[in-house]
């Protein structure tokens, strides 16, 4: 992939971990900045889509504390 250093920091390192001074619409946001970043390169719109269509179940995941990347990729997995 051709990242530049924030994109491969975020996935590789911040979305691994789970940052509770974030904000649930912070969370939502970057679940959706993994998924435009990674393989499945979805568009904004997509990915926009696609967490609103799971916004329950990303409700859930923010409250047990799961990281950005499992969440983003269970959701961007079943959806491609």
């Amino acid at each position: 992939m051709d990242w530049n250093e924030h994109e491969r920091y975020f996935l590789e390192v911040d979305s691994r971990t789970f940052h509770a001074d974030r904000t649930y619409e912070e969370y939502r946001e970057e679940i959706i900045r993994y998924l435009m970043l990674c393989s499945w390169r979805y568009s904004r719109e997509g990915a926009i889509s696609v967490v609103e269509h799971y916004e329950s179940y990303i409700r859930q995941a923010y409250a047990d504390g799961k990281t950005v990347d499992f969440v983003a990729i269970d959701v961007g997995y079943a959806c491609g």
